[in-house]
């Protein structure tokens, strides 16, 4: 168990005189609770040393902007643009030339795909669903189907009534590049034979 005892002191750093009472297994600090306080900086208890180093030295680094070319200064190593509007107009190019990447691989893979189809073709396979997506079961008009493939483009598919089937937007959208079939094979049998 331990005792508390009292004792007078003087401040190591200020001089001022103070009373001490601390318990005998603990030592007292030697400084008082105003110099203690300029002691402690960034939460980090420092002991006698009144003045701190910072942490961490921020360095400003000279740094050109990859959209305007200006250059600018900053704490931070990885920064690429000078503002916001110079870091929104970066996003903005780079969503067109991907878009534009992808149209024009799209527009290839349609040249190269076999097959083809008209819109009367993929009209009459829009009656003989119901006017339903095959997939949800929502009721639409003609022109909010979209055309899509059964087996993609990328994945080698054709362009041929066979692999197209009507869908809407959002179902389409969620299909993605998988290869689901939500007609049966029976229908597309009618349609070849409507048409011939």
């Amino acid at each position: 168990m331990s005792i508390k005892k009292t004792t007078v002191a003087y401040c190591e750093s200020c001089g001022k005189e103070r009373t001490l009472e601390y318990r005998s297994n603990r030592k007292p600090s030697p400084l008082c609770m105003s110099c203690n306080k300029k002691g402690s900086r960034n939460g980090h208890w420092k002991g006698g040393i009144t003045k701190t180093s910072p942490r961490h030295n921020k360095v400003e680094n000279l740094i050109k902007c990859h959209v305007c070319g200006a250059d600018f200064t900053t704490t931070k190593s990885y920064s690429k643009y000078c503002s916001d509007e110079c870091r929104k107009k970066a996003g903005r190019t780079k969503y067109l030339d991907n878009s534009k990447r992808y149209k024009k691989s799209r527009r290839l893979r349609e040249k190269l795909a076999v097959g083809s189809y008209d819109m009367v073709d993929f009209e009459k396979l829009i009656e003989m669903v119901g006017y339903k997506c095959p997939r949800c079961g929502n009721k639409l008009e003609k022109d909010e189907f979209t055309v899509d493939h059964v087996i993609p483009y990328c994945d080698g598919g054709s362009n041929d009534i066979t692999n197209i089937q009507p869908l809407c937007w959002l179902c389409n959208v969620q299909k993605n590049t998988r290869s689901d079939r939500y007609i049966p094979y029976s229908i597309y049998e009618q349609l070849t034979l409507h048409s011939v």
